[in-house]
């Protein structure tokens, strides 16, 4: 059986929690992924990277055919995606309930995930904040905790152990889509937009 190379984003741990004893990968997005394959009738193969701007830099490498990602123009040039199968809310935190009611997300300056979804988001919709780009969301946290940072953005489910103070509304939703190679061919993209549609 032909095989279904699928690239995971482990940044997100919401949607890949972490990996069975066997060392496949375990969470929604995986449960997902293994229905996909099914229903093309193709052998999952896991290609996991440690943030999301891998997965987009590999597109032309040939190391992936489908990705779970959040869908933003940005990436659009290089994956097509099928409709959301789920939608995350994303919101600002900050060490201080002082420093958050304080902030201005206009002029502020705003730790974020180099590459992430709600980053790019922000690239767009805020273009005269600050941003301090981080290499994972544990340093963006960090960079808000030390002062580097007014708030710090992320998915609102990261921020529920940690000792911040977060926020209540929420900046902007994230769209949790499949992206298919725009590399792989044609068929496989119609089989998977397919699946998702009958999913709905």
């Amino acid at each position: 059986m032909e095989s279904l190379r699928i690239a995971l984003n482990l940044a997100n741990t919401e949607l890949v929690t972490g990996h069975g004893p066997d060392g496949s990968p375990t969470g929604p997005a995986p449960e997902i992924a293994r229905r996909v394959a099914a229903a093309v009738d193709r052998t999952p193969v896991w290609v996991e990277y440690t943030l999301p701007s891998e997965i987009v830099a590999a597109t032309q490498s040939d190391e992936w055919d489908i990705c779970f990602i959040a869908a933003d123009p940005a990436r659009a040039e290089v994956m097509d995606f099928t409709g959301p199968w789920t939608r995350l809310e994303v919101c600002f935190a900050a060490a201080t309930e002082a420093g958050l009611d304080a902030f201005d997300p206009a002029t502020g300056r705003i730790a974020c995930l180099d590459g992430g979804a709600y980053t790019l988001w922000l690239e767009r919709h805020m273009p005269s904040a600050m941003l301090v780009r981080c290499a994972s969301f544990a340093v963006s946290v960090t960079a808000a905790i030390e002062g580097r940072a007014d708030v710090v953005i992320g998915v609102r489910q990261f921020f529920a152990d940690l000792d911040l103070v977060v926020s209540d509304d929420t900046v902007t939703t994230v769209d949790q889509a499949i992206g298919v190679n725009l590399t792989v061919d044609d068929g496989l993209s119609s089989q998977v937009m397919s699946f998702i549609r009958a999913e709905d």
